[in-house]
């Protein structure tokens, strides 16, 4: 359930994207406030699991992953297709973290980050 403060954000995020749907910053608060829920379920399956991704918390940055190994690797491998779908559509590494406006669990957070990488 939405706050009457979250209400007002989800509608003035919604009301900018249909202005204007290149703004990734409204995009995110718009899924942020209307998945956490589902989020939420996944933490908990996934505590339930002993998940290792919850556990070991991996990230996918340039210091983790060598971009550049991958793009050697043949196009129908997972490394060589993820790297081709992210040259091929000018897509950048989402680093940014999960921003903690609407999020406050930090492993929910996390999910997210990882979800949007």
């Amino acid at each position: 359930m939405l706050s009457p403060h979250e209400g007002r954000l989800l509608a003035g995020a919604i009301a900018r994207l249909l202005r204007d749907s290149s703004r990734l910053d409204d995009i995110h608060l718009v899924a942020e406030l209307v998945g956490r829920r589902r989020f939420a379920a996944l933490l908990a399956e996934g505590r339930r699991l002993d998940s290792p991704i919850l556990r070991e918390r991996p990230e996918i940055d340039g210091q983790s992953v060598d971009f550049e190994r991958l793009r050697s690797l043949p196009a129908d491998t997972l490394g060589g297709a993820y790297v081709r779908h992210l040259d091929g559509n000018g897509l950048k590494l989402y680093l940014d973290q999960t921003s903690d406006r609407v999020i406050r669990d930090p492993e929910v957070g996390y999910l997210i980050h990882r979800y949007r990488q």
